[in-house]
């Protein structure tokens, strides 16, 4: 059930354990060399999906 259509970033926001407010750099570090499209599905189109906003 686990796979890349189906996890998502989160920020854990607004808890100290928080990537805010530099969640752009520690994503971009995480994801540094992954392709555009795996990008993408981790940041915008699974939750979008999740929560039907498609």
């Amino acid at each position: 059930m686990t796979g890349l259509d189906t996890m998502m970033f989160g920020s854990d926001d607004p808890h100290a354990e928080s990537t805010r407010p530099n969640s752009r750099r520690f994503i971009d570090d995480r994801l540094a060399g992954a392709p555009a499209e795996v990008r993408r599905k981790l940041i915008c189109d699974n939750v979008a999906k999740l929560y039907k906003f498609h």
